[in-house]
């Protein structure tokens, strides 16, 4: 009768383990199946022990470990490295592909991952939660959101959720109220460890009221209609970026609404301007303290706008200048 063999770490003899120690050690079965049971406590070393529960003695907790003939035997060798190891690897091969640190996602087709995720079902699961981790995911429309949620729904036990980072949604509508709820509640409220969202906001969407002649945004009315509350929520959120979004108008609209807040200051009326989102990013300051966090919320100014617009005239130049320097097909 073959009895399975204790082992302890290779090459370590026995330590003296005295009552109370928080030291742990490993030790386990081996059997013939290229599986390890591996136990961690003070007791782990000595199997003629008897591990209970105490306050100087941790029960035996275990562990399946695969072996490299294991590993064999199922016809994967990186099964016998630990996961951390595989991420590392991972992450390298994932180095060839840039893009994918920043996705955006399409309303209907596939997602674009790498060729060696579907070496296996593993490989695939590990690889895609590696990018899941690190990948800012661009939702535009409802279709792109529930379509990121179907690819989501993918992994067990929600593991796609739990490993989503960054999110950006470029159109406000997705946080619009309506009787089922906004639809990117549906998706935040699923992700736990999300820390940073980014907001990418149409000019028509920003509701205004003239005050003293100085446009500001009327908080009360937007928070009404949009679920900025969604956001707030977060249980591990760090940071907010609003953004507008550009428009070759945008940055002399916006010097001209400085210019009247400023002069109205000079009569000892002040308002919120760009450098706070009007407002907004305060608001969602202190929704986030109510909670017993505090975040960082980013703003556009005066100067990222003019850099932004300068960006955009001289690619349209440039798309101008192809158009013409084309030369035309023959006949």
């Amino acid at each position: 009768m073959n009895y399975p063999q204790i082992f302890s770490t290779p090459n370590h003899p026995e330590p003296m383990v005295s009552p109370g120690s928080e030291s742990q050690f490993i030790a386990g079965v081996r059997s013939r199946n290229g599986w390890i049971s591996v136990g961690t406590g003070p007791n782990a070393l000595n199997p003629s022990r008897e591990c209970l529960p105490s306050d100087s003695h941790k029960p035996l907790k275990l562990i399946s470990i695969i072996t490299y003939r294991g590993a064999v035997k199922r016809g994967d060798v990186f099964l016998c490295l630990p996961r951390q190891i595989r991420n590392r690897i991972f992450n390298y091969v994932l180095a060839d592909f840039p893009e994918l640190l920043y996705i955006e996602v399409p309303d209907t087709r596939d997602f674009n991952i790498p060729a060696p995720a579907y070496v296996s079902d593993r490989w695939y699961t590990e690889i895609c939660q590696l990018i899941i981790q690190n990948a800012t995911f661009s939702i535009i429309t409802t279709s792109s959101l529930y379509n990121l949620m179907a690819f989501l729904n993918e992994f067990e036990k929600g593991a796609g959720y739990d490993n989503l980072r960054t999110a950006e949604f470029t159109d406000l509508g997705l946080f619009e109220r309506g009787e089922f709820g906004a639809p990117a509640r549906q998706l935040l409220r699923r992700c736990p460890n999300i820390s940073h969202v980014s907001l990418l906001i149409n000019w028509n969407d920003l509701l205004w009221v003239l005050e003293n002649e100085v446009p500001v945004l009327d908080l009360d009315a937007m928070t009404r209609k949009f679920d900025f509350q969604a956001i707030a929520r977060l249980p591990n959120l760090e940071t907010v970026s609003l953004n507008l979004q550009p428009f070759m108008a945008l940055e002399k609209r916006l010097r001209c609404m400085e210019a009247k807040r400023l002069r109205v200051a000079e009569k000892g009326r002040t308002f919120p301007g760009l450098c706070d989102f009007w407002g907004l990013g305060q608001w969602l300051k202190r929704r986030a303290q109510d909670n017993m966090r505090a975040i960082q919320v980013h703003c556009p100014n005066t100067f990222s706008i003019s850099s932004v617009q300068s960006v955009i005239a001289r690619t349209r130049s440039t798309n101008r200048q192809l158009l013409f320097s084309t030369p035309a097909y023959p006949v």
